[in-house]
Formats: C-alpha cells, structure tokens, sequence
C-alpha cells in the first residue's frame, strides 16, 4: 500500500538546529525535532548507489521533477527517447532510493557519505561521480529534501566519533511522487561490479582484469540476470524491511540493523580476500545472507514455498581431502561433562554439538590456540546465550583435536580464507548448474537455497559439484533449516501447491500474508508489462 502524504512530520527547512560535537547531543536535538533518531540504523539506511529502472514512470517523474525545480538537469533536445531522456545518473539514483524509502516508511532517512572516498574514490567501484554532493545541496535549498548533516567529533579518550549526511523527502516531493504510477518492482541493481577484491584491512582494493576475473564476473553475473526474473521475499512479513540485532565489531555492542528485503538487494558480489583469488571468493551483498537463520525457511521464491540444503561439517571435510582422507562421521561429536550458564536465567546447559561446531571452526581459522579459544567463548555467548568458562572451553578443544586427530597439524594454520575458497569454488559449480536451465538459486556460503520443485535438481548438483573436486561424494548433506519436512515438500512439489493453501506445521497452521502474496502479483504484474515470463505457480 502507498504511503499517503503526512505533514505532521516536522520539516528541517522550518527549524533552526546547529550542529554539536557530541553524538548524544546531536540525536537528542533530532530526535526532538522529528520524533525519531535519524542518525540511528533503526530509521536511516544507506544509500543504493546502483539503482536503476527503466520504467517509463521513473523517467516521467524525474522529467517533472526537472521541469517544475531543476531544470539545468533537463536533456538537450538531441539527447531526448521515446520516454524523454535520463538527467544526470546522479540524480535518478538519488531519486530512485528516497522513493524506494517513501514506499516503505515515509518517516525513514538515506544516509548517504558526502566525502569522495566513500562514495566514488575506486574506479572500478565508482557509480556516482564527485558532482553529487552539489546536488544534495540543490534539492535542500529547493525544500525537496530534509537534510540532517554529518559530523566527526572527538570523543574523551581520543578517538572519534562521527554520522554520515542524512537526508529524506519533505511534503513537496511527496506530493511529486503521487503523481507517479507505482514502478518500485521494476527497481533493480545496475551493471556495478560483481567482483570485490580487499585487502588485509577490509578495504576495497582496485584492481585490473585477467581472464579468471572476467570468467567469475561472467558466472555472478549470470545468477543475479536469473534472479532478476524471480521474485524472492519473506512469505511471513508484511513489510519489505527486518530489523535484527547485530553485533558491532567496531564498537564491540550489539546494535539494531534494518535489513532491506526488496527486490533489488536480493543480487550478489564476490568478495576475494588479501588481493589474491585464492582467498575468500564467497557470495555476499544480497538479503537473503543478511536476515537471520531463523527467518530463512520463510523465503518464497515467485510464491513458492522453499528448501534449504548445505554441506554438513565442510571446512572439516576440506581438510581431510587436503591430506587425501573422506570424512566418514560427525567431526563434532565429543563427550564431555563440561557445562555452561545461560545468561538470561543462568540455567545449567550441557556442552552441545552446537557449541563443538563453533570451537572447531575457531581453530581452523584462528592463528594460535588462543585466539581460537576467546573467539569460541565470545562467539558461543553471542549465538547461544551461553557462557562457558575458557579453560572449559579449551579442554572441549582439546578433545575435538583427538577426535580430529589427522588433522591436527592443520589447526591453528589460519585457514579460514583459504577453506572460504574452496566452498565458493562448490557453490560457484552448483550455481552454474542452476543458470544453464534459467532456474534460481540463492547461496549461503555452502548452503542452497531453491524452490521446492527444484529440490532433486539441487541435490544432483551439489553431489556431482564435490565429486567432481573430490572424487568422492560428499559425508552428508542436511535440509534442517527448512521450513517443510521432506515429504510434505515432495507433495506441494507434486500437486503444485501454491502459497495460497493452508499448512499446518507442528499442530499450527501457516500460510503466506496477503501482503506477501501481494507482492508477488504487484512484481509480476509489473514485469509482464515488459514482456518477461511469469513463473507464479497455481495459487
């Protein structure tokens, strides 16, 4: 449903609030002003600087936002198309993203940086260029945009502290943007690049193309054309946002995040690690990856119910195949008397396979013994609530060593990265299987996600893809993060059950919102006008 234009949110062009050096004093003077924070993730989110749509709607409306305020950014007559012509790409991103912010909540802020590193400092990374900042400035003294600045502050202890610009619709651009028809579900990410390399640090390095940067761009690429065809959302929302709590490695505190689920943050990146493309390689950058693991069984694909499959213990397998040996049981398997404390209740809680799975994995990525051990009870308190004492913690790492004994001289390497490599290399096979028929697939790192009917296509993939790395096939493959159990996925695959039949689940019946449902309709509706196919099963 379209937001209706509300004047009771106070405009920044009527009020007069300095900017301080405390971040305290900077979101109390806001949040009085506007009734919210806009400085917080609860109610800002970071502007796209990829969008694109080539609806006629987005060019109409950005036209008459040219003729009636800007008019310096209208085309030349040599320059106009059927539809009329762009304006500066800067502008219809920046347009494109506080209308796509108008559409969900027409309280939310873009933050969006106004330095050149952040924003367009890479060339292969660029997607606006040094001018935009003066654009921001032109829609605020026209009074389109409510525009809250940024600062950097010196904190007490020496360090700083700082927000970036942040900025929304005032009444005026509301009222432009009823003028438009709705075209958010043709919205979609541009030709950005697809293939991020950092370095040690984290930071994006630039970097020139070789043939196998070209041939993994090609394969990412290749994915995200398939899911721009299908509409991926969560079946049991109803709104296109989740807001999940986060841990801030920065500030070392939990925060809250707002993940977007629309569908142009449903495209992948690969990011390679310490400027080598023998480390890391794994998929990030679409939602799908960013909600929580709990929410995951409710992502539909086109209407349809989904299926989840991962690798079970794969970084454990890959070692045993480095050393020529298949993993043949659980590797995270250990008995042990040692016990925890949950936080909330500080009810006693026997060590689990859960907590095993995190100490392994922390050894196999950590540098030494103990790091391997603070990094497991840290994240073990995180994930699980549960606090274990270190030393317990490093008499469980000692046993799952014995257990893993072969490998032992391979723990504490800092493998990580280098494992992270060998996932992607699998997922990159399984997924090219996917894009050969046109059909969509969704990684999680070494976990798939499909629709119900694809499910065998899946499984034949992701054997075939281990095998042919391997030569054996892989120790087991798990479906428990998926929302029907196996037999009732085969009968909606079979009969074409779509989302809107009844379920029941454990004694409680499920079926997908109206507003989920909704907006599949709305996504097809709106693609069929281009002439795209319509993968909707029978509802």
């Amino acid at each position: 449903m379209r937001p209706h234009s509300n004047s009771e949110y106070p405009q920044l062009a009527d009020c007069d609030v300095s900017p301080t050096t405390s971040d305290q004093d900077q979101s109390s003077k806001w949040t009085a002003l506007f009734g919210i924070n806009p400085y917080s993730n609860d109610w800002s989110v970071p502007l796209s600087f990829a969008l694109t749509s080539q609806h006629p709607e987005h060019v109409a409306l950005i036209n008459r936002l040219c003729l009636q305020y800007l008019p310096e950014y209208l085309p030349k007559r040599r320059e106009r198309r059927e539809f009329g012509s762009y304006p500066r790409r800067e502008l219809r991103i920046i347009i494109l993203h506080l209308y796509l912010m108008w559409q969900r909540d027409e309280r939310l802020f873009t933050a969006i940086p106004m330095g050149n590193d952040k924003a367009y400092g890479l060339k292969k990374y660029r997607f606006m260029d040094g001018r935009y900042p003066s654009l921001i400035h032109k829609l605020n003294n026209k009074g389109l945009i409510d525009l809250v600045s940024g600062y950097s502050a010196e904190k007490p202890d020496g360090t700083r502290e700082g927000r970036t610009t942040r900025i929304r619709p005032t009444d005026k651009l509301r009222q432009l943007f009823l003028t438009a028809r709705p075209f958010e579900q043709t919205i979609r990410r541009d030709r950005q690049e697809t293939i991020i390399i950092n370095n040690r640090d984290g930071e994006r390095q630039d970097y020139k193309d070789t043939a196998k940067i070209i041939k993994a761009r090609k394969a990412v690429d290749a994915v995200n054309d398939v899911l721009a065809l299908h509409h991926v959302g969560l079946m049991n929302q109803t709104a296109d946002a989740v807001y999940q709590k986060v841990w801030n490695r920065q500030r070392k505190r939990l925060e809250t995040r707002c993940v977007s689920t629309t569908q142009f943050h449903k495209f992948l990146t690969r990011v390679f690690n310490n400027r080598q493309l023998t480390l890391g390689g794994r998929y990030y950058g679409h939602w799908p990856g960013q909600i929580e693991r709990e929410l995951r069984p409710y992502i539909g694909i086109d209407g349809s119910y989904t299926v989840e499959w991962d690798y079970s213990s794969l970084h454990p397998a890959l070692l045993y195949a480095q050393i020529g040996l298949e993993i043949r049981d659980d590797p995270y398997i250990i008995e042990t008397d040692v016990v925890g404390h949950r936080s909330k209740d500080h009810e006693v809680v026997r060590w689990g396979r859960t907590e095993s799975k995190i100490t392994l994995l922390a050894a196999i990525n950590a540098a030494d013994r103990e790091s391997a051990v603070l990094g497991a009870k840290s994240k073990i308190r995180r994930d699980t609530g549960i606090n274990y004492a270190a030393a317990d913690i490093a008499i469980c790492l000692d046993l799952l060593l014995i257990r893993n004994e072969p490998i032992g001289h391979l723990i504490h390497q800092d493998k990580g990265i280098s494992l992270q490599a060998q996932d992607s290399r699998l997922a990159e096979m399984v997924m090219g299987m996917f894009t050969q028929q046109m059909k969509p697939i969704i990684p999680i790192h070494d976990s798939f996600i499909v629709k119900v009917e694809d499910e065998d296509l899946l499984l034949d993939a992701m054997e075939t893809a281990y095998q042919s790395l391997f030569g054996w096939l892989p120790y087991k493959m798990d479906d428990d993060k998926s929302l029907l159990p196996r037999g009732m996925r085969q009968i909606v695959a079979q009969y074409e059950i779509g989302p809107g039949t009844i379920i029941k689940l454990g004694g409680k019946e499920f079926t997908p919102t109206n507003w989920y449902r909704g907006q599949v309709d709305r996504f097809f509706g709106q693609q069929l006008k281009y002439g795209y196919p319509d993968y909707r099963g029978e509802s």
